[in-house]
Order: structure tokens, then sequence, then C-alpha cells
């Protein structure tokens, strides 16, 4: 049995924000299948057709099964099933401007961002399809992200995971902001999901003393 594979990425060349070119994926297209010597017969033709953001990762995947029946004799290809994956990522951004002048007894926020507020919504949805059982809707979620300008130095963060099917929250976790002049405090929360506990930290702001800290925390993997 011999096994064949082949594996395409398609790139284009665009302008950055330097006015230098890049290269970005667009497209990725790859294929395998089988040949068996003895019975003279093909094995199924795997292929994946991937769509690609401006990152590099996928926003929206096709995986397919064909039957070869016998190419050889003029015999076209039979579908068998397709698989859809759906993930994107919206980058429309909302936000909201102070109104505050800067005679205002709240002119502590940075006069170099006048946004007191933004949000960022992100939806994931998966979708499966097979000859039998049509289309399937396996997984939907929204994620949003939001964060809140107390004053110059206090921000106030919220990250949601909501399951659009049940409508269910499947994940919530409060963060709170603070920079001390030449030190960083950090404080969260997770009271909803995976890895409840929260988690305190503070630490040199540069760069290069950053391993010098003080942490607490009830969560797994944090420091």
């Amino acid at each position: 049995t011999a096994r064949f594979a082949l594996r395409n990425l398609f790139q284009v060349k665009i302008l950055n924000s330097n006015n230098e070119y890049i290269k970005r994926s667009i497209l990725g297209l790859n294929f395998n299948t089988s040949y068996d010597f003895e019975k003279q017969t093909f094995g199924d033709l795997f292929s994946k057709i991937s769509l690609k953001n401006k990152d590099g990762s996928e926003y929206l995947r096709i995986n397919m099964q064909h039957d070869v029946r016998n190419i050889f004799k003029g015999r076209s290809l039979e579908l068998k099933s397709l698989t859809t994956s759906i993930s994107r990522q919206f980058g429309h951004k909302l936000s909201g401007e102070s109104t505050l002048s800067e005679t205002d007894s709240l002119s502590s926020y940075n006069s170099q961002n006048n946004d007191i507020w933004d949000a960022q919504f992100n939806i994931s949805l998966t979708a499966s399809y097979t000859l039998q059982d049509k289309w399937d809707v396996t997984y939907t979620n929204l994620d949003l992200r939001s964060s809140i300008r107390l004053s110059k130095n206090w921000k106030l963060e919220n990250r949601m995971y909501l399951n659009l099917e049940d409508m269910n929250m499947e994940y919530y976790k409060l963060q709170l902001k603070r920079s001390l002049h030449c030190w960083n405090f950090e404080f969260f929360m997770v009271p909803i999901g995976y890895n409840k506990g929260f988690g305190l930290r503070i630490n040199i702001s540069d760069p290069g003393l950053q391993s010098l800290r003080i942490t607490q925390s009830t969560v797994k993997g944090w420091s």
C-alpha cells in the first residue's frame, strides 16, 4: 500500500503600516489518500480547505471525505462526509469617550486616551455535516471582553464565555489592574467556570526585572 499527500499554502504579499511588503497566508488546501496495489483500488480521499485570518489562524475549515471508486474507468468521486468548523473573531471594537474637561473633578483620566470603556465581541461557531444527519450545530459561543477605566491608573477588565445554545454562562473572570509608578498591581477572580479561584500579583514594571514579584493564588498554573 502506498500513501500520497499533497499540502498547499497560498500566500499574498501586502503592504503593512510601515509601507513594507509582508507575506500573508490566505488559504490552505491539503489532500491525502492511499493505493492498494494488490486490489488495485484507491482508499478514501481526505481533503481539508482552510481560510486564514490576518494573523494566520483559521476562521473557516472544511473537511471532506470522498470515495475514490475507480478513476481509471472514468468514474467520479463520491462524497461520503463533510465537516465544517467556523471560528470568527469580529475586529470591531466599541468604546465610550469621556466627556469630562481637564478642570473637572475626575480629570485624572488619561488625557492621551479619552476612552473610559471598551468592549469586544468574539463569536465561535462549529457545525458538522454528514450525508445521513445533514447539518448539526455542535458548538456556539460568545466571548465578551470589556474594560472600564476607573481612573488614570485603575482599570477593571471583564471576560465572559456564554453558550448561545442554552444561554448559560460557562466562564467569568474579573480583573483589576493599577500602575504603581514603577510597580504593577493585578488582582483577578474567577467565580464561574473552570479553574475557579483568585490571584494577586505585584511586580516591577521594568521587563528585565519582572521576576521580582509578590504573588498569591489559588488557581493552578498562574504565578
